[in-house]
């Protein structure tokens, strides 16, 4: 599907490759595009925002769980998935799984290498326990689950997991307010803005690049 997207966007704008900002799974998404679809011949760099590289202790603890808890915690990421990405689905058993720390580090990043032509950067968000910054009420169980163990985190994603390739920093945001799903009306985490910037810096690395 990502493959036909791009390959459709880049016929229409006549450009010869693009740069990839990916959030949260999308991360993962790309970097199996990447490695294993051939999108290295296209994709000039990956920025992933919140991603869980290194899996989500979250995720762990909801697999280990007797199954109606297992629904209870999963109520979180089905309606973070059907607001953040409306017409979508999502098996949320075998995401799951695919998330936890022991899959992502000993099966998905073995099998999956960043590609030595393209680009690789990161952000992490953090929210909750931990900082000063508020959290989605919705978020604040796992964020709890999650510092225990891994410290700063933005409700399902650790600092730490989501650092990959370049660290570009730490934003304060949870992972919801990361793509526009504000808790409020004011002082929130501003998420258009925050992705115009990285497209800009994109852009300027592009021209120094160029211009060398």
């Amino acid at each position: 599907m990502w493959n036909e997207r791009i390959r459709t966007i880049l016929k229409e704008t006549g450009a010869s490759s693009v740069h990839l900002i990916a959030h949260s799974m999308g991360g993962l998404d790309a970097r199996h595009l990447i490695t294993h679809l051939g999108g290295h011949a296209y994709v000039r760099s990956l920025t992933t925002v919140s991603t869980p590289h290194r899996g989500s202790g979250i995720a762990q603890i909801v697999e280990d769980q007797p199954e109606r808890l297992r629904e209870l915690l999963a109520g979180a990421v089905d309606w973070f998935a059907a607001t953040a990405m409306m017409g979508t689905t999502s098996d949320i058993a075998r995401a799951t799984h695919e998330l936890t720390p022991r899959y992502l580090e000993e099966t998905f990043n073995p099998s999956t290498p960043d590609h030595p032509d393209v680009r690789y950067a990161s952000y992490a968000g953090r929210a909750g326990k931990g900082t000063r910054v508020g959290i989605n009420p919705l978020l604040t169980i796992q964020n709890r689950l999650i510092y225990a163990n891994e410290g700063q985190n933005d409700g399902l994603v650790s600092v730490n997991s989501a650092k990959w390739g370049y660290f570009c920093g730490t934003i304060d945001a949870d992972h919801a307010e990361q793509v526009g799903l504000r808790r409020g009306l004011t002082g929130e985490f501003d998420a258009l803005h925050f992705y115009r910037t990285i497209t800009r810096d994109l852009a300027a690395q592009d021209a120094l690049l160029a211009g060398g």
